[in-house]
């Protein structure tokens, strides 16, 4: 339960923070065609799918970057990257700008600083939830390094797919509920494959930290759905993850 309260918190503070702000919020992406849209979304879903369960062979889960030598590093980002490229690919031959995947369009700076304060905030009351204060310098720390670079990558490309690409297209396609959850649990489920290959837990355990993932994903959807934009949880996702990994693996 402190771990749920942990994740949550820095969410609420963040919606409730752009919700005083009164962020003035670009339109919602509209598309010719909602439906077909949607669909495609999710046949770039199985295809990324697809390819994670195809690498767990020779890439690491984002959660050991920061233990691992540069050059599985390296192969793993190499994998990472491959992912992106379908998503690009469709974006570039329908001519569609990164703004239909929530983009920032105005006031960039401001709110990023804002989503700084943010993150910093979310390593403290992650901390603070699970009673581990005294690992934050080492948190910290773990924010300045290489490590925490090749970490920040398959991070930004998760936000793009997940809280960008897909969800931007399957809540035009089936409504800003319907599409927050779908994205979340495809989010959640796509965590198996990695999990099942290099973790020692069992699968009930799996599945109960999958739960927690889709539970967690849902309440950032709708957080970058309120303010447009994915690309201002790409930090508060990066400080989660470092304090998540730092603890866990101390």
């Amino acid at each position: 339960m402190p771990v749920v309260v942990g994740y949550f918190v820095p969410i609420a503070i963040v919606v409730a923070l752009f919700l005083i702000f009164k962020v003035q919020r670009p339109p919602l992406p509209s598309f010719e065609s909602p439906k077909t849209e949607s669909r495609m979304a999710l046949s770039l879903f199985v295809l990324f799918a697809a390819i994670v369960i195809a690498s767990t062979a020779i890439s690491a889960p984002a959660r050991d970057m920061l233990n691992l030598p540069r050059e599985s590093k390296i192969r793993s980002l190499a994998v990472w990257f491959l992912l992106l490229l379908p998503f690009v690919v469709i974006l570039s031959s329908r001519r569609q700008r990164l703004d239909t995947c929530f983009f920032p369009t105005e006031r960039f700076w401001f709110h990023m600083l804002v989503s700084i304060a943010m993150g910093f905030a979310s390593i403290l009351v992650y901390a603070l939830s699970i009673g581990k204060v005294q690992m934050l310098p080492s948190v910290l720390s773990n924010l300045f390094t290489i490590s925490s670079l090749f970490l920040l990558i398959p991070i930004v490309l998760e936000e793009f797919v997940f809280r960008g690409f897909l969800l931007a297209r399957l809540t035009a396609g089936f409504g800003q509920h319907k599409g927050v959850l779908l994205s979340a649990v495809l989010f959640g489920v796509v965590h198996y494959p990695r999990y099942i290959a290099s973790s020692e837990l069992s699968f009930l355990q799996i599945t109960q930290t999958v739960i927690l993932i889709i539970a967690v994903s849902i309440g950032g959807g709708y957080a970058i759905y309120s303010i447009r934009c994915m690309f201002y949880g790409v930090f508060i996702h990066w400080c989660m993850n470092i304090a998540q990994f730092s603890i866990s693996t101390s």
